[in-house]
Protein backbone atom coordinates (compact mmCIF):
# COMPACT_ATOMS: atom_id res chain seq x y z
CA UNK A 1 0.00 0.00 0.00
CA UNK A 2 1.28 3.53 -0.91
CA UNK A 3 2.03 5.82 1.74
CA UNK A 4 3.08 9.65 1.28
CA UNK A 5 5.71 11.02 3.97
CA UNK A 6 5.41 14.35 5.03
CA UNK A 7 8.88 15.84 5.67
CA UNK A 8 7.94 19.54 6.02
CA UNK A 9 5.53 19.60 8.59
CA UNK A 10 2.51 21.28 6.68
CA UNK A 11 -0.68 20.26 7.73
CA UNK A 12 -3.54 18.94 5.77
CA UNK A 13 -6.42 20.66 5.46
CA UNK A 14 -9.60 18.25 6.18
CA UNK A 15 -11.88 18.78 3.14
CA UNK A 16 -15.03 18.70 5.38
CA UNK A 17 -13.44 22.80 6.38
CA UNK A 18 -13.81 23.57 2.80
CA UNK A 19 -17.10 23.82 0.92
CA UNK A 20 -16.77 24.84 -2.82
CA UNK A 21 -19.34 26.15 -5.33
CA UNK A 22 -19.30 27.54 -8.69
CA UNK A 23 -21.83 29.85 -9.99
CA UNK A 24 -23.06 29.75 -13.43
CA UNK A 25 -24.88 32.44 -15.91
CA UNK A 26 -26.75 30.82 -18.78
CA UNK A 27 -25.15 27.41 -18.11
CA UNK A 28 -21.90 28.71 -18.44
CA UNK A 29 -19.49 28.43 -15.22
CA UNK A 30 -18.32 31.90 -14.08
CA UNK A 31 -17.36 32.52 -10.61
CA UNK A 32 -17.09 30.67 -7.49
CA UNK A 33 -17.95 30.56 -3.71
CA UNK A 34 -15.89 29.11 -0.92
CA UNK A 35 -16.14 28.51 2.65
CA UNK A 36 -12.69 27.40 4.85
CA UNK A 37 -12.67 27.14 8.32
CA UNK A 38 -9.50 26.98 9.66
CA UNK A 39 -10.40 27.90 13.45
CA UNK A 40 -9.54 24.77 15.21
CA UNK A 41 -6.08 24.19 13.27
CA UNK A 42 -3.64 25.85 15.39
CA UNK A 43 -2.11 28.54 12.58
CA UNK A 44 -0.71 32.31 12.64
CA UNK A 45 -3.21 34.19 12.50
CA UNK A 46 -1.76 36.95 10.12
CA UNK A 47 -0.72 33.38 7.68
CA UNK A 48 -2.03 34.61 4.41
CA UNK A 49 -4.56 32.38 2.84
CA UNK A 50 -4.75 31.47 -1.04
CA UNK A 51 -6.98 29.44 -3.06
CA UNK A 52 -6.62 28.18 -6.64
CA UNK A 53 -8.60 27.29 -9.36
CA UNK A 54 -6.78 24.93 -11.80
CA UNK A 55 -6.79 22.17 -14.55
CA UNK A 56 -3.63 20.24 -15.26
CA UNK A 57 -1.20 22.98 -16.40
CA UNK A 58 -3.76 26.16 -16.11
CA UNK A 59 -4.70 27.90 -12.38
CA UNK A 60 -5.45 30.94 -11.20
CA UNK A 61 -4.65 31.79 -7.24
CA UNK A 62 -7.73 33.94 -5.61
CA UNK A 63 -6.45 35.74 -2.37
CA UNK A 64 -8.68 34.96 0.85
CA UNK A 65 -6.74 37.66 3.46
CA UNK A 66 -5.29 35.32 6.59
CA UNK A 67 -6.14 32.85 8.67
CA UNK A 68 -7.83 35.40 11.60
CA UNK A 69 -9.62 36.84 9.06
CA UNK A 70 -10.58 35.18 5.87
CA UNK A 71 -12.48 37.29 3.40
CA UNK A 72 -13.28 36.17 -0.24
CA UNK A 73 -12.48 39.00 -2.96
CA UNK A 74 -14.61 40.65 -4.86
CA UNK A 75 -13.88 38.92 -8.05
CA UNK A 76 -13.36 35.41 -8.28
CA UNK A 77 -13.93 34.81 -11.92
CA UNK A 78 -12.55 31.74 -13.56
CA UNK A 79 -14.34 31.58 -17.11
CA UNK A 80 -10.86 32.41 -18.65
CA UNK A 81 -9.77 29.17 -17.73
CA UNK A 82 -9.77 25.76 -19.68
CA UNK A 83 -12.04 23.10 -19.28
CA UNK A 84 -14.15 25.39 -16.40
CA UNK A 85 -16.43 22.20 -15.79
CA UNK A 86 -13.10 20.13 -14.64
CA UNK A 87 -11.97 22.54 -12.40
CA UNK A 88 -10.38 21.67 -9.15
CA UNK A 89 -9.18 23.88 -6.57
CA UNK A 90 -6.62 23.87 -3.61
CA UNK A 91 -5.98 25.71 0.03
CA UNK A 92 -2.84 27.25 0.68
CA UNK A 93 -1.92 28.82 3.96
CA UNK A 94 1.36 30.52 3.67
CA UNK A 95 3.25 31.94 6.28
CA UNK A 96 4.28 35.70 6.13
CA UNK A 97 6.82 35.75 8.85
CA UNK A 98 9.99 33.92 9.48
CA UNK A 99 10.21 31.80 6.35
CA UNK A 100 8.51 34.30 4.05
CA UNK A 101 6.84 31.79 1.30
CA UNK A 102 6.73 28.52 3.44
CA UNK A 103 3.23 26.65 2.98
CA UNK A 104 1.86 26.01 6.26
CA UNK A 105 -1.11 24.04 5.71
CA UNK A 106 -2.67 22.50 2.34
CA UNK A 107 -5.47 20.97 0.99
CA UNK A 108 -5.67 19.81 -2.29
CA UNK A 109 -7.78 17.96 -5.16
CA UNK A 110 -11.17 19.42 -4.33
CA UNK A 111 -13.82 19.25 -6.29
CA UNK A 112 -17.13 21.82 -6.39
CA UNK A 113 -20.31 21.28 -4.94
CA UNK A 114 -23.77 22.09 -5.81
CA UNK A 115 -24.00 20.51 -9.14
CA UNK A 116 -27.47 18.99 -9.90
CA UNK A 117 -28.45 15.73 -11.58
CA UNK A 118 -28.87 12.12 -11.18
CA UNK A 119 -25.47 11.67 -10.85
CA UNK A 120 -24.27 15.16 -8.95
CA UNK A 121 -22.94 12.74 -6.01
CA UNK A 122 -20.13 11.44 -8.66
CA UNK A 123 -19.81 14.63 -10.89
CA UNK A 124 -18.58 16.31 -7.62
CA UNK A 125 -16.10 13.88 -7.16
CA UNK A 126 -14.83 12.51 -10.74
CA UNK A 127 -13.88 15.30 -13.31
CA UNK A 128 -15.53 14.73 -16.62
CA UNK A 129 -14.45 15.07 -20.54
CA UNK A 130 -16.30 15.03 -23.33
CA UNK A 131 -14.41 15.61 -26.55
CA UNK A 132 -12.50 12.34 -26.82
CA UNK A 133 -12.48 10.12 -29.72
CA UNK A 134 -13.37 6.25 -27.84
CA UNK A 135 -13.76 4.11 -31.01
CA UNK A 136 -16.78 2.74 -30.82
CA UNK A 137 -16.66 3.05 -27.16
CA UNK A 138 -19.13 5.26 -24.88
CA UNK A 139 -17.37 5.81 -21.97
CA UNK A 140 -13.70 5.51 -20.26
CA UNK A 141 -11.69 6.18 -17.46
CA UNK A 142 -8.30 7.53 -17.46
CA UNK A 143 -6.30 7.36 -14.26
CA UNK A 144 -4.56 11.07 -14.72
CA UNK A 145 -1.04 11.22 -12.32
CA UNK A 146 -3.37 13.82 -10.21
CA UNK A 147 -6.75 12.37 -10.85
CA UNK A 148 -9.31 9.74 -12.58
CA UNK A 149 -11.02 11.76 -15.16
CA UNK A 150 -14.20 10.07 -16.77
CA UNK A 151 -13.75 10.33 -20.45
CA UNK A 152 -17.26 10.14 -23.19
CA UNK A 153 -17.08 9.64 -26.92
CA UNK A 154 -17.21 13.02 -29.20
CA UNK A 155 -18.81 11.11 -31.92
CA UNK A 156 -22.00 10.44 -29.51
CA UNK A 157 -25.00 13.21 -31.00
CA UNK A 158 -25.71 15.15 -27.68
CA UNK A 159 -23.20 12.88 -25.50
CA UNK A 160 -23.24 16.10 -23.08
CA UNK A 161 -27.06 16.15 -22.53
CA UNK A 162 -27.09 12.18 -22.28
CA UNK A 163 -24.56 12.10 -19.57
CA UNK A 164 -26.45 14.52 -18.01
CA UNK A 165 -30.04 13.73 -17.64
CA UNK A 166 -30.83 10.70 -19.08
CA UNK A 167 -31.82 8.18 -17.04
CA UNK A 168 -30.51 4.67 -19.16
CA UNK A 169 -27.44 6.69 -19.57
CA UNK A 170 -27.27 6.80 -16.34
CA UNK A 171 -27.77 3.05 -15.28
CA UNK A 172 -25.35 1.81 -18.04
CA UNK A 173 -22.91 3.95 -17.23
CA UNK A 174 -22.11 4.96 -13.49
CA UNK A 175 -22.68 1.48 -11.17
CA UNK A 176 -19.63 0.30 -13.55
CA UNK A 177 -18.18 3.28 -13.18
CA UNK A 178 -18.43 2.88 -9.30
CA UNK A 179 -17.26 -0.64 -9.58
CA UNK A 180 -14.10 0.06 -11.82
CA UNK A 181 -12.71 2.74 -10.14
CA UNK A 182 -13.00 1.34 -6.56
CA UNK A 183 -11.44 -1.97 -7.67
CA UNK A 184 -8.78 -0.08 -9.04
CA UNK A 185 -8.20 1.86 -6.04
CA UNK A 186 -8.64 -1.32 -3.81
CA UNK A 187 -7.22 -3.84 -5.62
CA UNK A 188 -4.75 -2.56 -8.02
CA UNK A 189 -3.37 0.78 -6.31
CA UNK A 190 -3.72 -0.93 -2.71
CA UNK A 191 -5.07 2.41 -1.44
CA UNK A 192 -4.96 2.33 2.77
CA UNK A 193 -8.76 3.11 3.36
CA UNK A 194 -7.35 4.74 7.02
CA UNK A 195 -5.10 6.49 5.09
CA UNK A 196 -5.22 7.13 1.94
CA UNK A 197 -2.31 9.41 0.10
CA UNK A 198 -4.57 11.65 -2.17
CA UNK A 199 -7.49 13.74 -1.72
CA UNK A 200 -9.25 12.01 -4.59
CA UNK A 201 -9.00 8.98 -3.09
CA UNK A 202 -10.41 10.29 0.55
CA UNK A 203 -13.20 11.71 -1.49
CA UNK A 204 -14.44 8.25 -3.08
CA UNK A 205 -13.92 6.61 0.21
CA UNK A 206 -15.93 9.02 1.75
CA UNK A 207 -19.01 8.63 -0.73
CA UNK A 208 -18.55 4.63 -0.84
CA UNK A 209 -18.81 4.89 2.92
CA UNK A 210 -21.94 6.86 2.46
CA UNK A 211 -23.42 4.84 0.46
CA UNK A 212 -22.66 1.46 2.09
CA UNK A 213 -21.42 2.26 5.43
CA UNK A 214 -21.56 -1.21 6.43
CA UNK A 215 -18.06 -3.60 6.48
CA UNK A 216 -15.98 -0.75 6.13
CA UNK A 217 -12.28 -1.96 4.72
CA UNK A 218 -10.18 -0.83 7.33
CA UNK A 219 -9.27 -4.31 8.59
CA UNK A 220 -9.00 -6.46 5.22
CA UNK A 221 -5.31 -8.16 4.57
CA UNK A 222 -4.87 -7.85 0.82
CA UNK A 223 -1.99 -10.81 0.84
CA UNK A 224 -4.80 -12.96 2.15
CA UNK A 225 -6.98 -14.50 -0.75
CA UNK A 226 -9.82 -14.87 0.77
CA UNK A 227 -9.36 -10.77 1.25
CA UNK A 228 -9.31 -9.93 -2.09
CA UNK A 229 -13.34 -11.57 -2.17
CA UNK A 230 -14.51 -9.42 0.34
CA UNK A 231 -13.28 -6.15 -0.48
CA UNK A 232 -15.15 -7.54 -4.37
CA UNK A 233 -18.47 -8.27 -2.08
CA UNK A 234 -18.07 -4.87 -0.28
CA UNK A 235 -17.64 -3.32 -3.76
CA UNK A 236 -20.85 -4.60 -5.35
CA UNK A 237 -22.64 -3.52 -2.13
CA UNK A 238 -22.28 -0.23 -2.54
CA UNK A 239 -22.50 -0.42 -6.38
CA UNK A 240 -25.86 -1.90 -5.25
CA UNK A 241 -27.00 0.52 -3.15
CA UNK A 242 -26.18 3.47 -4.83
CA UNK A 243 -28.33 1.96 -7.68
CA UNK A 244 -31.53 1.30 -4.99
CA UNK A 245 -30.90 4.97 -4.06
CA UNK A 246 -32.21 6.17 -7.44
CA UNK A 247 -34.87 4.31 -7.51
CA UNK A 248 -37.13 7.64 -8.75
CA UNK A 249 -34.56 7.37 -11.57
CA UNK A 250 -35.01 3.91 -12.17
CA UNK A 251 -38.72 4.22 -12.23
CA UNK A 252 -38.60 6.27 -15.12
CA UNK A 253 -35.87 4.61 -16.88
CA UNK A 254 -38.62 1.61 -16.72
CA UNK A 255 -41.22 3.60 -17.91
CA UNK A 256 -39.03 4.16 -20.87
CA UNK A 257 -39.93 1.01 -22.30
CA UNK A 258 -43.50 1.47 -22.48
CA UNK A 259 -43.51 3.69 -25.15
CA UNK A 260 -42.33 6.64 -22.70
CA UNK A 261 -39.14 8.25 -23.04
CA UNK A 262 -36.53 8.36 -20.50
CA UNK A 263 -35.63 11.66 -18.60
Amino acid sequence: MKRRLNFTGKKKIPSKNIQIQILRDNGIIKTFDAKINLRTMDLPKDAAVFVEAYYRLNRKRFNFGTVGTIIQPRDTGISDLGKTENLSFRVKVVEKSGRYGLILAEADTIRPKGETGPDSQIQSILPSEFGSDLGQQIWRLRYDSQEPVLEFNKNIPNIRSLAKSDTGFFFYVYPQVIRELLTYMLLVEFVDPLDPAEEWQKNWLDFARTVYPENYPDQWKRDIPESKGEILAWIENVVNDFSMSHAGVWDRFLKSFDGGQAK
